[in-house]
């Protein structure tokens, strides 16, 4: 995919791989079907400007969300997988730091669209047929997960 910023640089980007780091799942406490989710998300993102490489971390913490009885939530599961995304023209959209270019927030923004999007199906097609099969993770805004950048 080749992006185009105001300032005409253009970034080729292709996902080079997609890698599961963990993936639990904690029986509930009460036998039956648990209908009600909640999710806590993580999004980092960490630059290699050796390799071209840009890998965006997202993790996943399923809850059962809180009946009426019960005030807390119950952690049912975890989900954590990264993207990996190498940057054919790296040199020329960053700095030699790889950072402080103000391409970084948009492709940023488009990594971590990217990422959550792709990290939704893998979740879903790992915790098919088990109580956590309905933990389906909603739509996401990404731009607000302003993860820091570490090289």
């Amino acid at each position: 995919m080749v992006i185009e910023f105001e300032n005409k640089k253009y970034v080729d980007l292709d996902i080079s791989g997609i890698e599961v780091l963990e993936c639990t799942m904690l029986a509930p406490e009460s036998p039956g079907k648990v209908e009600e989710f909640d999710f806590s998300i993580a999004v980092s993102n960490h630059l290699d400007p050796e390799k071209k490489l840009a890998y965006v971390v997202v993790g996943i913490e399923i809850f059962e969300k809180p009946k009426r009885r019960r005030k807390t939530k119950v952690k049912l599961g975890s989900f954590k997988a990264s993207c990996i995304f190498s940057i054919g023209s790296f040199d020329e959209a960053f700095e030699p730091n790889g950072r402080s270019h103000p391409a970084l927030a948009d492709l940023r923004r488009i990594w971590n669209g990217i990422s959550v999007s792709t990290v939704r199906g893998v979740m879903f097609a790992s915790f098919k047929g088990t109580f956590l099969h309905n933990a389906i993770l909603p739509p996401i805004n990404p731009a607000q997960y302003a993860s820091q950048i570490q090289t």
